[in-house]
């Protein structure tokens, strides 16, 4: 044995917040599912304005964005999401 200690390990660092906005279910929940099991926190929303309303809610790392949404469509949510969030990648 040696004299000196061994570091611990590094505080588990907090997962990277993913917002999935996609209308069809069975894709966002696969999407969740694969996010979550690579060490991300997926957050989902099922429309356009739902999306918006989750980057308002809270801050996250990326968007995933579906084009074509019921309601405002992705273009238009990218647009807003830009206009309220200018750094966040989508």
């Amino acid at each position: 044995m040696s004299g000196t200690p061994t570091p611990s390990p590094a505080a588990p660092k907090e997962p990277v917040r993913v917002l999935v906005v996609e209308d069809d279910a069975s894709y966002g929940e696969l999407l969740k599912y694969q996010l979550k099991r690579e060490g991300y926190e997926p957050v989902l929303a099922r429309s356009g304005e739902e999306g918006l309303a989750k980057v308002h809610e809270a801050d996250h790392a990326v968007v995933l964005l579906d084009v074509m949404l019921p309601g405002k469509d992705g273009r238009e949510v990218l647009a807003e999401i830009h206009q309220a969030q200018p750094d966040i990648p989508v």
